[in-house]
């Protein structure tokens, strides 16, 4: 499993602990920082040459219209990335 982790949106000892929690659960792993280039266009160039079997994003949660839509980083993951995604509710 690879992550693309943003440092603005975890500080290291979030991103230590997440590690350590994989690790001890025997989940294979990568965390990669990536800048300069369009989010999703690494996350669906990283999917397809390293073997992803799913990925997993963050979405927020939004009002019975607002489920109408996705936002469009979200909408490209689905549409884009050769491989399962599974969209996990976060807190705002």
């Amino acid at each position: 499993m690879s992550v693309l982790v943003d440092p603005r949106h975890a500080d290291p000892d979030t991103m230590v602990g997440t590690e350590g929690e994989l690790a001890a659960a025997g989940i294979p792993h990568t965390v990669e920082h990536r800048s300069g280039r369009d989010p999703v266009e690494e996350l669906v160039d990283m999917a397809g040459r390293d073997g992803v079997e799913l990925v997993v994003i963050g979405m927020r949660r939004r009002s019975p219209v607002g489920k109408l839509s996705v936002g469009s980083a979200a909408q490209r993951i689905l549409l884009d990335v050769s491989c399962p995604v599974l969209p996990v509710e976060v807190a705002d």
